[in-house]
């Protein structure tokens, strides 16, 4: 029985140890060249965790070159832990100079079509409420939704209230009764520059406004909503006949596939307005991959992540049957300082919980 179990883990050791040099350098490879960087990305967490049981492993058995493997692994892998958990504390950041406080947050069309308001008829009611409380400087949201005529879905109405906000929105399509949906973003502050950053082909969109905080303080708000997963949960989870799981399993992959290329190539459109800016530039939304990808690396050459520099715990934003995910971000400026960054988890209305950073800078 020893002599099985000291087989298979040393099996296990040595798959981990080939596996790990092209799973961890995945995210340095555009899916949109080399498609399944984007699916050995998703490897990361396993290789972590199961790299972790394995040196302790070998450290306890004096498996020497198999610990040294196994250490080196660590090593190379430390960047995707601190992506992965944050431990940081109030008392970590000095709350000096100039403020401003952002929140993110897709709202899931605020829950206006029938099934989504199966649970609690009044929820879209009870999110709007809960966004005009919040008293964030500047909103972004993504998969926006407004109809003129309703008296619930009048949001660009409600949430600008009054003019206390000033707003930009960009369409992405025209419903069947004249409701817009897009992406939005609300100012306190006036907005003196704007545009939609266009992504061929695709129902998602981003779009930048540059914000005049106070005489000679400009920021650039990016507001993204990456190329969408579209996964089917229900499938996933539910369990079915052989050939239907196949179906959903192979349908998934396509759609994975598909995604991780549309990603890489609006992330080149966004690109440009982060490089081409004068201002320092806050981007924030639902990037729609995870900490271990391509398109949260290449973010990460411009800008720092505000979960890494100042959140706590695992962050997770994802509010559906998967629930480790961190698919919604808040990226800053090197000329900006971090106040505080949280994930609202007790904000349950959407399929998203909202993100709110508080950025700094001296005059």
């Amino acid at each position: 029985m020893n002599s099985v179990f000291s087989f298979s883990m040393r099996l296990l050791s040595w798959v981990i140890i080939l596996l790990a040099g092209p799973v961890l350098i995945a995210d340095r490879f555009s899916p949109g060249v080399y498609w399944p960087a984007g699916f050995l990305g998703y490897g990361i967490p396993f290789i972590i965790l199961l790299n972790g049981i394995l040196l302790i492993y070998t450290f306890f058995t004096a498996k020497w070159v198999r610990f040294i493997l196994h250490l080196l692994i660590v090593l190379l892998s430390s960047k995707f832990v601190l992506r992965t958990i944050a431990f940081h504390s109030t008392t970590d950041f000095v709350d000096t100079g100039k403020k401003i406080s952002v929140l993110s947050y897709n709202v899931r069309v605020f829950n206006v079509y029938q099934y989504l308001q199966k649970e609690d008829p009044e929820k879209p009611r009870h999110l709007l409420d809960w966004i005009n409380k919040d008293d964030s400087d500047i909103k972004c949201f993504q998969e926006f939704y407004n109809q003129d005529t309703s008296v619930i879905y009048n949001t660009l109405e409600k949430i600008s209230q009054k003019g206390k906000y000033k707003y930009y929105f960009t369409k992405v399509f025209r419903n069947e009764v004249g409701a817009v949906f897009g992406i939005a973003t609300f100012s306190k502050f006036p907005i003196v520059h704007y545009g939609s950053i266009p992504f061929e082909a695709s129902k998602n969109k981003a779009l930048y406004t540059d914000v005049l905080i106070s005489r000679g303080d400009t920021l650039r708000i990016i507001n993204v909503h990456f190329e969408s997963i579209h996964m089917d949960e229900e499938g996933l989870f539910t369990y079915e006949a052989v050939e239907t799981t196949k179906r959903h399993v192979t349908g998934l992959f396509k759609r994975l596939k598909k995604g991780f290329k549309k990603r890489a190539e609006q992330l080149k459109e966004v690109e440009k307005y982060i490089l081409e800016s004068r201002y320092p530039v806050i981007l924030c939304g639902d990037i729609n991959d995870l900490p271990y990808s391509y398109t949260y690396s290449q973010i990460k050459k411009q800008l720092y992540n505000a979960f890494e520099e100042a959140g706590n715990g695992f962050g997770f934003t994802y509010n559906g049957k998967i629930k480790f995910l961190r698919i919604d971000n808040q990226f800053f400026d090197p000329r900006l300082r971090i106040l505080s960054f949280e994930t609202l988890r007790d904000i349950s209305f959407s399929d998203h919980y909202p993100i709110k950073g508080v950025y700094a800078w001296d005059d």
